[in-house]
């Protein structure tokens, strides 16, 4: 097919599909050739060759790092040297370079890995130009994959009510990491001693009279982060009492 379409393209007297646009608006200028057997000439060629294969995207070696530089490379085919495709990137998540070589142009995206980018579908086009309008085609979405550390780590509590002392609590730890949370450990403060009473995203606990102050440490192979603390307001066993006789 390849000899073929280069057969044909020497009986039209052009390089390719790519030039022959430029060649026949030459054509068009100097008077050379109607308005209808350009249309004519390009609608054949256009049938002959066909839409352009579709740029490849190289991936990233894997796995990418949260603040770590990140390269992308979409390369696609150029039919003409004085007309080659023009590469673009979705999403434009950085700076990107486009470079002809040969028949091949190569565009690449560069940036900087952040969490936020994690499940983002990107994608390259490459436009090539003809009379009737650009003609993309687009390449495989690739699906970004970066692993940071744990981040919005959070801990809440669900006392079993009323919040007494001798009551129970249940602790619930959260955050948001790639690749998952590995462990969770739980803290208690007490004045200026901080005890580790368990571990688990989910805890139940005892509640004290006093200093009933807690937070959550997430952590994976990647890094750790501590939740701010979350504390419960109970009442004393004496208070309870008094408040058990108020309402017999």
């Amino acid at each position: 097919m390849t000899r073929f379409k280069s057969a044909a393209f020497a009986d039209m007297g052009v390089q390719s599909l790519g030039c022959l646009a430029p060649t026949l608006q030459l054509v068009v200028i100097k008077g050379l050739l109607a308005q209808r057997s350009i249309i004519d000439a390009v609608a054949n060629a256009q049938k002959l060759v066909g839409l352009p294969d579709a740029p490849h995207l190289t991936a990233p070696k894997e796995p990418v790092l949260e603040g770590t530089p990140v390269e992308l490379g979409c390369s696609a085919p150029s039919y003409c040297d004085t007309h080659p495709p023009t590469v673009t990137w979705t999403p434009a998540l950085g700076l990107s370079t486009q470079l002809q070589q040969d028949d091949t142009v190569t565009s690449t995206l560069t940036f900087n890995a952040s969490h936020l980018h994690h499940g983002n579908n990107v994608s390259c086009t490459a436009a090539y130009y003809i009379p009737s309008g650009d003609k993309t085609v687009t390449s495989t979405r690739y699906q970004l994959s970066i692993s940071y550390a744990p981040r919005n780590t959070s801990a809440v509590g669900s006392p079993c009510l009323p919040a007494r002392e001798g009551g129970c609590l249940n602790l619930t730890c959260s955050s948001h990491a790639n690749p998952a949370v590995s462990a969770v450990t739980w803290y208690r403060i007490h004045g200026e001693t901080i005890l580790k009473i368990g571990s688990g995203s989910s805890l139940s606990i005892q509640l004290w009279n006093a200093n009933n102050v807690f937070f959550c440490e997430a952590r994976h192979d990647i890094g750790t982060e501590k939740s701010d603390v979350f504390k419960v307001d109970i009442q004393a066993a004496d208070a309870c009492k008094q408040t058990e006789d108020m309402e017999n």
